[in-house]
């Protein structure tokens, strides 16, 4: 792999010696890629809707590629696939034949599927090698073609509070919906946050299945998952608290780093998990106010923490929708921020720590398994920043990691560099603007 040598040089220098640089990685980078085939598929899943009544199929188009070029992969010539019910459990599995990367098929929708978010999961056995991160998944929405409510195992839930005591919960299954044959015990498992208590109860003389459940003070959410005789099951959590809100602060490279200021993304979730807008202001510990902040309606935001101290505890204090406290992640002793953004036609990266001044610290900056550069510089003032011409990397997820100079690795960040210069314009004429069905159409793409 070859160095940027001296970074110290003056930055025109450094921006006209990374061409000549990106062609000798590039160069060297697909030799030693021939030798190390060891890196995953990409799969994509091509779906015809989103959204399904019971009485339709789900026609499903495959493609997976090499990770590196984007290429249709020879390497699997199966693919699997799964649909998963809001329970996570698999209600049916198909396996696609791959030619040439390409395959084809689909899930045929039944009556007795429960409504709800289902999830389409696909995986080849190489992906397996590399873990989860690398299966495609994707949610749909599953409708009943019936204007009334379809039922459900549990029949009736109420929630009982007396002044002084903890709730009580009280519900009444019916496991007869999911499975006619079951007769004896049902099998309940409460969830209450990091709680789980596994239950087996015996019908009444009435033959009704009845459980009363004395809740903790306080809660946010229960879960109520169920299992008859022949193994069918049913999950469905309920919603204790109405003004539950989940606000969470996620700095930049993972945490916030004694005496560096970070970037923090900020997200808020209401209890049905859709974002809201949020307001408040971050303080320390002892109300000394350090800045304000907001969210976008969808509950999504940033923040610039200046320097922060790990003798100090951070808390935001919000004061719309709701006025709560809510702490800040802790501020560690050692450590090191990884900051990439974009001005103009540059990727500007800055790469701080405070105990490496005296140590090279090394960039790498790959995307889809390929390396693009390798900038090796030492810190000046706590930090080390550079640019990279946007151009001169590919459109996608570039990966920049940060490691010591024995390659330990210390930070990695995520950009997606977007380039709609480099995209594919496609236009598409139709002969007519409206056809009647089945009509044959004629189109021209350009």
């Amino acid at each position: 792999m070859t160095h940027l040598p001296y970074f110290h040089r003056e930055l025109s220098s450094f921006r006209n010696g990374l061409i000549a640089v990106w062609m000798i990685v590039s160069s060297c980078w697909v030799i030693a890629q021939e030798v190390n085939p060891l890196v995953p598929e990409k799969i994509y899943l091509q779906l015809d809707n989103r959204v399904y009544t019971k009485d339709q199929t789900i026609w499903i188009k495959a493609v997976v590629t090499d990770v590196r070029y984007h290429m249709p992969s020879q390497l699997s010539s199966v693919l699997y696939v799964d649909l998963i019910g809001p329970g996570e459990t698999i209600i049916d599995s198909k396996i696609l034949k791959l030619k040439d990367g390409i395959g084809s098929g689909h899930f045929d929708l039944r009556q007795q599927y429960v409504e709800g978010a289902y999830l389409i999961r696909a995986y080849t056995r190489w992906n397996q090698n590399f873990g989860p991160d690398y299966f495609f998944q994707d949610y749909v929405q599953l409708l009943s073609t019936s204007t009334e409510a379809p039922p459900t195992p549990i029949s009736t839930v109420k929630f009982l509070k007396r002044e002084g005591e903890n709730p009580v919960l009280q519900v009444q299954f019916d496991p007869l919906v999911i499975d006619r044959d079951h007769k004896q015990k049902l099998s309940v498992c409460v969830s209450l946050e990091d709680k789980k208590d596994s239950l087996l109860i015996k019908p009444n003389r009435e033959g009704a299945y009845e459980l009363t459940y004395q809740l903790p003070a306080k809660g946010n959410f229960v879960t109520l998952s169920l299992e008859t005789e022949n193994l069918a099951t049913y999950s469905k959590t309920f919603v204790l608290d109405d003004t539950y809100l989940d606000v969470q602060f996620f700095p930049e490279s993972g945490y916030l780093v004694h005496g560096l200021s970070s970037k923090v993304g900020l997200k808020a979730l209401d209890a049905n998990g859709k974002g809201m807008y949020i307001a408040g202001e971050i303080l320390t510990q002892q109300g000394e106010l350090i800045m304000p902040f907001t969210s976008n309606e969808l509950g999504m935001g940033y923040l610039m923490l200046p320097l922060v101290d790990s003798a100090q505890t951070y808390i935001a204090k919000l004061s719309s929708p709701v006025e709560k406290i809510i702490p800040l992640p802790a501020v560690v002793h050692r450590g090191n921020v990884l900051s990439v953004g974009k001005v103009d036609q540059q990727i500007r990266v800055k790469a701080s720590s405070n105990y490496l001044q005296q140590d090279s610290l090394i960039i790498k900056v790959s995307c889809r398994g390929e390396d693009y550069f390798e900038v090796k510089g030492q810190l000046k003032g706590e930090q080390l920043t550079f640019n990279l011409p946007s151009k001169s990397l590919p459109e996608g997820i570039i990966a920049f990691t940060m490691t010591d100079i024995a390659h330990h690795p210390l930070a990695e960040r995520l950009f997606f560099n977007e380039r709609p210069k480099s995209r594919l314009t496609l236009n598409i004429t139709p002969n007519k603007n409206t056809y009647l069905q089945r009509e044959e159409s004629q189109v021209e793409v350009q």
